[in-house]
């Protein structure tokens, strides 16, 4: 009983994870009518960079020009994927880029056999399949062309892909907790680097006074990006990588609910099917299939 008790804590970690980054896409949705996007992620990760210092400021006497060189690194796949899914989130409706964007879980696979040699699993073959129907059915138009915002969710979905694979591989000789403040510290720098330049000068002085900014900032910055990585950093060191993938991906289907009922978006049958196929690409791709000996 007590090995139970202790291994559903992890797990519980993870799903409230998915429940705040659900919900984030309706907050950052309706945030995008008061601040620009490329800013929106630039303020949530120099809001979550200052709480993780704060909390693991005794941490940061380790740092050395490999924990710099793999906290660049993430920083960057972090605020591009993180930046592009909020300029996405401005013409796709939030349900349809919460499950675009969960395509990284098939994506991972084959991008760490491209770049580190680590070959991904059979079935991995027919999660892709199940994956491009479930893209099309979500993705393309009448005229079988494909939306710019649903477009840009599909590359923010590598953007995520890549810093879970270099993650993976960095966590394994270093500390994630050091690794998790200074990708949130490069991700904050890289933003104010290039806010400015794709959106110019950011005017605050119509937001400060507006409610719904800060909602939308301490939500992003304290709740989704803050305590969400870290919930996801301890709750894997006691989850094997398969069960921390299937919850993970439960991300998009908190999105969805949420998306339907504070958004009022429409689900018709089309989406729901190309939801379905998604979801079942994720566990697909995660699941490992053996067969018995007679």
């Amino acid at each position: 009983m007590e090995n139970k008790k202790v291994n559903i804590l992890p797990q519980l970690g993870i799903i409230l994870a998915t429940i705040i980054w659900g919900f984030s896409f309706v907050v950052v949705k309706d945030a995008l009518v008061l601040i620009p996007p490329v800013y929106m992620s630039t303020l949530r990760f120099t809001l979550a960079a200052i709480v993780l210092a704060v909390v693991f400021h005794k941490k940061l006497k380790q740092i050395n020009k490999k924990y710099l060189l793999s906290g660049a690194v993430l920083g960057f796949f972090l605020f591009a994927a993180t930046a592009i899914q909020t300029v996405a989130l401005q013409t796709t409706d939030a349900g349809v880029c919460a499950f675009l964007t969960t395509a990284y879980v098939v994506w991972s696979p084959f991008l760490a056999w491209a770049i580190f040699k680590k070959k991904p699993n059979k079935q991995c073959l027919l999660a892709v399949v199940f994956a491009i129907i479930g893209i099309g059915l979500l993705s393309l138009t009448k005229g079988f062309g494909i939306g710019f915002g649903e477009l840009l969710t599909l590359l923010c979905g590598v953007g995520y892909a890549l810093h879970i694979v270099f993650s993976d591989n960095y966590t394994e000789a270093q500390d994630p907790l050091l690794i998790s403040v200074l990708q949130m510290v490069f991700a904050a720098v890289f933003g104010w680097i290039v806010a400015p330049v794709y959106e110019g000068r950011l005017d605050m002085s119509a937001m400060v006074g507006d409610s719904q900014f800060w909602i939308a900032i301490l939500y992003t910055g304290v709740l989704s990006t803050a305590l969400c990585f870290l919930l996801q950093v301890v709750a894997q060191k006691h989850l094997s990588v398969t069960t921390a993938a299937i919850l993970l991906s439960m991300e998009s289907v908190f999105g969805t609910i949420f998306s339907v009922i504070f958004l009022q978006e429409a689900l018709g049958p089309r989406k729901l099917v190309g939801f379905v196929l998604m979801f079942a690409a994720v566990l697909i791709s995660q699941i490992t299939f053996t067969r018995k000996k007679k």
